[in-house]
């Protein structure tokens, strides 16, 4: 049977609001799996209300893709905040239930529109049109349909749980698609290969294109759609389909918790004692970013109001006085008063004024190039100013502190002890595992970004001085480097000479110490002497390798470490590979008996060359000393994973779903986590702090993205630890991560030379086509201060909003026009003293 990748169809955003669906809740403790959550089996979003299995949630806020909440009432505490994702397939975030906000239970949860349930299907004898209502077919045109399984498991290469599909007993994963229609059902859509017909049994009539649409809002909901062709047909009749229906079998669990009423008076939005279960809730929103813009708007009014010239246009322009702000306002204003002065202020009344049409509309514009330099400037050159970054930081924390009051108390009580509770729970391995592999598979998906931003910045609200903020996001993005390590490829002579060779040679070091266990029939001294000839590189051992390297092409790290076993296994290994064994026969049977440490040695490496791909560029350039000691602490990463998961050194070819998803979140354990750290410390260049991986990270991203060519990173050294489709796949989660920690990171002055060596990458994924489009991050910042603050020129009132600053006018009695005095002495000179805008690159993507 042929295969394909698992699709569920990009859809468009969706708010949470506006979404009508029951939801199947897994949950995640930091194992292996995700399981059916165990108090909470189902969750309800009904336009605008929230209920967790039977009990409402009167608290709960909407707003965008995000809920949150507190709810507390006599004996039972809950909070939580979800994301929709997937266009409404999904939510995924945290939920804490207990008697009371202290001994809550946490859990990170995934939930799910598409129900687990075994099916007993029936299809039509005979076509009809399409569109038919198949509840006016006769019995009799009924006949027993193909049995239809979904369930859900996380697969061998995956990083969430994904709706495993079985027709009449054949898996058929690979080849169905998910959506929700514009009827608000979840729609399984299957669309069979000729390779998958052939291969299915002759004695059921296998489905070629069939559609099933559930009612979301369903516990255990029953199916209804068409087959459009069978495997059997030559070709599909136009206009006339099969009628599918899909019952439930009979006798199914259906995991439902009692009814547990709850009035709205009974609760409250606010926990009796600060803890971090209602913490993790109190997240920036929409109502920040609003206060936030209108605040850094009200700012520039202000120092308009310190120059006699501008004071005048603060009159003429907005006909109103300098706003009374408070002293330490006063003071954050001053540290950037010329900015205000001689940037903004002159930008913004410029682009206003330029885009303005109606009455008293100025005659002088600026020309298309200064326009464009003037567009650039907001969408770039703003944000890299150090000023903009130290008014956002206060501007944005009074607005967090103003939007949400409760957060004061927090900080109130020690903003830094309420941030290191936060750091701690949010590394806790069910959290930090959801949200590296949210991200990594997030395909374009910006509300799977959204949680990491959010916390980060609730972290540096807690602490300004941001370190600990700092610490979670290098956190994030070293774990999605690790996250890549096992769909990359080690299939070049020189990675397996070079670094394959060390790695194995220090593993067998440990297990001939007793750290892990040795390889089966591997004598301790004799794999001292292949550790000995391995760390030395004699006889020749380094060019065998390489060419083994050379025979498995092309597969991931599992499949190609289990290709190389049964090679073993079977003899069937290189020409040149066997004239070495031959010529050191010992040393061959040594090696033969170590081949199941290959596998755990390539994980080793893999992690080395992500990390040392993505600091250092080419490999190539290190010094053998250097490589050494990137080496030598991967290997200590990966023998902390051993320790949890022992069964990993039985090889690739024993390995179990179950051992093989423990090892891949083993490394998401906190320990771990600081272990990785010294794998990224240890490959820096020796100039380089640790505290500077971000923004080293952001800045060999821009380039590698920026770098030309038909597919993107195929320049970098990424591109040759990985296949085409899955360079694609990992370059999306790592932009992405990197592109939000840099915004993050220069919003909190956290990297304060950032904006120093120009822009960083922001990424825009289209996960319809894969297309990735490159804007500056920048852009992502500028979001935050565009406005929608009034400026009124005696009578047009202009609003500006949005990034492209759109203009919006009404309109009273005309007085005489100020307008062109300010376009020609102002404005005009203004832009065209601003640099060209840094072209947009756009770069395609392997398909």
């Amino acid at each position: 049977m042929t295969t394909q990748p698992t699709q569920r169809t990009a859809a468009h955003p969706r708010q949470a609001q506006d979404l009508r669906a029951m939801f199947h809740v897994l949950t995640h403790q930091g194992g292996a799996d995700f399981l059916l959550h165990p108090d909470i089996p189902a969750l309800t979003l009904d336009r605008g209300s929230l209920r967790l299995g039977n009990t409402p949630v009167h608290t709960a806020h909407f707003g965008g893709d995000r809920i949150t909440w507190v709810q507390e009432a006599p004996g039972r505490f809950t909070s939580g905040h979800l994301y929709v994702c997937e266009g409404g397939l999904s939510v995924r975030g945290a939920l804490f239930i207990g008697r009371s906000p202290a001994d809550a239970e946490q859990r990170a949860i995934y939930g799910t529109v598409v129900k687990p349930a075994i099916y007993n299907t029936r299809i039509t004898t005979t076509t009809h049109p399409v569109g038919t209502d198949l509840h006016d077919i006769p019995e009799a045109e009924w006949t027993e349909g193909l049995p239809l399984e979904i369930s859900y498991t996380v697969g061998m290469d995956e990083s969430l749980p994904k709706p495993q599909v079985s027709l009449a007993g054949e898996d058929i994963t690979d080849e169905t698609t998910w959506k929700i229609d514009d009827k608000g059902r979840t729609v399984l859509q299957l669309v069979l290969s000729s390779d998958t017909c052939d291969f299915t049994s002759e004695e059921s009539d296998f489905y070629k294109r069939a559609t099933l649409a559930f009612d979301m809002y369903q516990p255990q909901p029953q199916g209804e759609g068409a087959v459009a062709e069978l495997c059997s047909q030559s070709s599909a009749a136009d206009g006339q389909v099969r009628l599918w229906q899909a019952i439930p079998q009979a006798g199914q669990v259906v995991a439902t918790p009692p009814s547990t009423e709850l009035s709205a008076t009974e609760v409250s939005a606010v926990a009796s004692e600060l803890n971090v279960a209602e913490l993790m809730q109190i997240l920036p929103d929409d109502s920040v970013d609003e206060r936030s813009k209108s605040l850094l708007i009200r700012n520039m009014k202000w120092a308009m109001g310190q120059d006699g010239t501008e004071k005048k246009w603060l009159e003429t322009f907005f006909a109103q006085e300098p706003p009374v702000i408070d002293d330490q306002q006063q003071d954050l204003i001053k540290k950037s008063l010329p900015w205000y002065q001689n940037e903004l202020t002159k930008a913004y009344l410029t682009q206003c004024f330029n885009q303005y049409k109606g009455p008293n509309e100025p005659t002088v514009r600026l020309s298309d190039e200064q326009a464009k330099k003037l567009t650039g400037y907001f969408k770039s050159g703003l944000a890299q100013s150090k000023d903009f970054t130290a008014q956002q930081q206060g501007i944005f924390t009074t607005a967090f502190i103003e939007a949400k009051p409760r957060l004061q108390d927090y900080i109130s009580d020690g903003g830094k002890k309420w941030a290191k509770n936060l750091f701690d729970t949010l590394t806790e391995p069910q959290h930090f595992v959801l949200m590296v592999n949210c991200i990594y598979g997030a395909e374009g998906d910006p509300a799977a970004l959204a949680p990491l931003k959010n916390f980060a910045t609730l972290l540096a609200t807690l602490e300004p001085d941001a370190e600990i903020a700092k610490d979670y996001y290098s956190r994030v993005l070293q774990g999605v480097l690790e996250r890549g390590v096992p769909e990359g490829k080690l299939d070049d002579s020189d990675i397996f000479s070079d670094w394959i060779r060390p790695a194995l040679a220090e593993l067998l070091r440990q297990a001939a110490d007793g750290e892990i266990p040795l390889p089966d029939g591997l004598l301790k001294n004799d794999a001292l002497a292949l550790y000995e000839a391995l760390l030395k590189g004699s006889a020749g051992i380094s060019a065998a390798l390489g060419a083994l390297g050379l025979a498995v092409k092309d597969l991931v790290l599992r499949k190609q470490f289990a290709e190389l076993e049964q090679r073993f296994n079977e003899g069937a290994l290189p020409e040149e590979y066997t004239r070495w064994a031959e010529a050191n026969p010992k040393l061959a049977g040594f090696l033969s008996k170590a081949v199941k440490f290959f596998l755990i040695a390539g994980w080793s490496v893999g992690t080395a060359l992500l990390i040392t791909s993505l600091v250092r560029g080419d490999w190539k350039k290190m010094s053998d000393q250097e490589r050494a000691q990137v080496v030598l602490s991967a290997v200590r990463l990966t023998i902390a994973g051993i320790k949890v998961v022992p069964e990993i050194v039985n090889g690739a070819i024993s390995l179990t779903l179950k051992i093989w998803n423990g090892f891949k979140q083993a490394f998401f354990a906190k320990d771990l986590q600081m272990l990785m750290g010294d794998v990224v410390a240890s490959a820096l260049p020796a100039e380089v702090e640790l505290t500077d991986f971000a923004k080293i990270a952001a800045e060999n991203i821009d380039d590698i993205l920026s770098a030309g060519g038909e597919v993107i990173g195929e320049s970098s050294a990424f591109a040759r630890l990985f296949t085409k489709a899955n360079l694609a796949k990992f370059l999306k989660g790592l932009s992405v991560a990197a592109a939000v920690a840099a915004v993050g990171l220069s919003m909190w002055k956290l990297i304060k030379d950032i904006q120093d060596h120009g822009s960083v990458t922001d990424i825009v994924f289209d996960s319809l086509n894969l297309a990735i489009t490159c804007l500056l991050a920048a852009v992502a910042v500028a979001e935050i201060f565009i406005t929608s603050a009034i400026l009124s020129v005696a009578g047009p009132v202009l609003a500006l909003a949005g990034l492209i600053l759109a203009i919006v006018q009404l309109f009273v009695a005309k007085p005489k026009n100020p307008l062109d005095e300010f376009m020609e002495n102002v404005g005009v000179p203004f832009a065209d003293g601003l640099p060209k805008p840094k072209p947009t690159p756009a770069l395609a993507v392997a398909r």
